[in-house]
């Protein structure tokens, strides 16, 4: 798809193929066995060559450790509420798994101005951390009536749900305390294999949306191009499709 270089279909075959966008493999062992490039890049080396396409520019001033977050937490976390969801200041979320990525989508539904703010995972010193950097409540997603409590305290659920365990059971979870007419964003990775079902009906019936994200729809050249220019709102971090 045009302008949407995170889903690009090109990068995607050579993906699973093990090769850079080129089609090539120019990495090898010292007995000539080629070896598969990852995500199309292969960055895991102090040094390493890449299609021009797939560098990102930053800004000197920003030291390498917190750069380094960029590439996926951040980008898919934020991405996700941001660019995907499309979140407006008011507008109630819950974010389901609180990891890497499930913090930045707390911190992206903080900066947006998002309320209130449903933080939800299987690990209480995580929903204490949660708390500490903004969510308004937390739940603890292996209470058995978890979702019951959530869709209590916000009136029937949230408009906007943000799915990042990868996990069938957080999927189940987002999509249940998703309100009737709201959208289900999920950014998490889970298994190959893995298969979230629903009741076709209700889908239709409740009126939700069920919506992937991967890398958080994000156009990195040019978040980075309005970083480096100092726009820090939450309006100005929306990463253009």
């Amino acid at each position: 798809m045009r302008g949407r270089p995170n889903i690009c279909s090109s990068a995607n075959a050579a993906r699973q193929a093990g090769t850079l966008l080129s089609g090539a493999k120019r990495i090898s062992r010292l007995n000539g066995e080629r070896i598969n490039h990852g995500s199309g890049l292969s960055l895991f080396a102090q040094y390493c060559v890449v299609n021009r396409r797939a560098m990102v520019k930053i800004d000197t001033a920003i030291p390498l450790e917190d750069a380094a977050i960029f590439g996926c937490a951040v980008m898919t976390g934020a991405g996700a509420v941001l660019n995907t969801a499309g979140l407006e200041a008011g507008e109630p979320i819950a974010v389901v798994g609180l990891g890497g990525v499930g913090m930045n989508a707390l911190f992206a539904a903080v900066a947006a101005g998002a309320e209130p703010i449903i933080a939800i995972d299987t690990n209480p010193e995580k929903l204490g951390l949660a708390r500490q950097w903004g969510a308004t409540h937390t739940f603890l997603a292996t209470d058995p009536d978890c979702a019951e409590q959530v869709k209590a305290a916000t009136g029937g659920g949230l408009d906007t749900a943000i799915e990042t365990a990868g996990t069938i059971r957080a999927m189940e979870m987002a999509y249940a305390v998703t309100a009737r007419g709201g959208r289900v964003v999920s950014a998490g990775l889970p298994a190959a294999d893995a298969k979230f079902s629903y009741l076709h009906g209700a889908l239709v019936s409740d009126e939700k949306a069920l919506i992937g994200s991967y890398m958080g729809s994000c156009v990195p050249r040019s978040a980075t191009s309005r970083a480096s220019s100092g726009s820090t709102s939450a309006a100005s971090c929306r990463w253009d499709r």
